[in-house]
């Protein structure tokens, strides 16, 4: 605890007179936004270090055609919130029960796509295992949900489905694991330093 204290006093100086809360939440928004991954595959790829397989490379042409929009460039994502159109209904109502809002329900955070190879289970409830059962939701199971975002609807107002192949949707896998780099997670400075 002492420890702590010590490193907390030096961050903030004692003339800082907002609540503890609040400087606990600056710090832990600080280190949450160090935490950078930028020697995938795919950044390698960007750099010439590195090529991406014919697989790899007609998966990113597919994630920028179709995924882009929402998930972003892979240095910053789009969006930061969408109804995905997991369900017609949902049981958690995601920012709409915090908000109160309607146009808010079903609503739920989408997140960056580093690492996504590591980090399943996938979606706001953990429904599905695999990338490959992401990826056929978004193929074929979008549901017309009332607040589905736009990014996922046809003109006529219809769930946008984007019945990919059995080899694109191996592609679009392909390269969502070229972004995964294992690098950041074993970096010294986000080691345990107690031990």
């Amino acid at each position: 605890e002492e420890y702590y204290q010590i490193l907390f006093d030096k961050a903030f100086l004692s003339t800082d007179q907002r609540p503890v809360e609040d400087k606990i939440l600056e710090a832990i928004s600080a280190f949450v936004n160090s935490i950078a991954s930028f020697n995938s595959k795919f950044d390698r790829s960007l750099m010439n270090q590195a090529n991406l397989s014919p697989g790899e490379t007609r998966g990113h042409a597919l994630y920028i055609q179709h995924c882009s929009s929402c998930h972003g460039n892979m240095m910053r994502q789009s969006l930061s919130l969408a109804n995905n159109g997991l369900d017609v209904e949902y049981a958690d109502q995601g920012v709409g029960k915090r908000t109160g809002k309607a146009e808010d329900m079903g609503v739920f955070k989408i997140p960056m796509l580093r690492n996504i190879e590591l980090t399943a289970p996938y979606m706001h409830d953990g429904r599905f295992q695999t990338l490959e059962q992401v990826i056929e939701h978004y193929s074929e199971q979008v549901q017309p949900h009332p607040n589905l975002h736009p990014n996922l609807r046809n003109p006529d107002g219809t769930p946008k489905r984007l019945h990919l192949s059995a080899s694109e949707k191996a592609d679009l896998v392909a390269f969502l694991k070229t972004l995964t780099d294992l690098n950041s997670l074993t970096a010294e400075k986000y080691a345990d330093p107690f031990k």
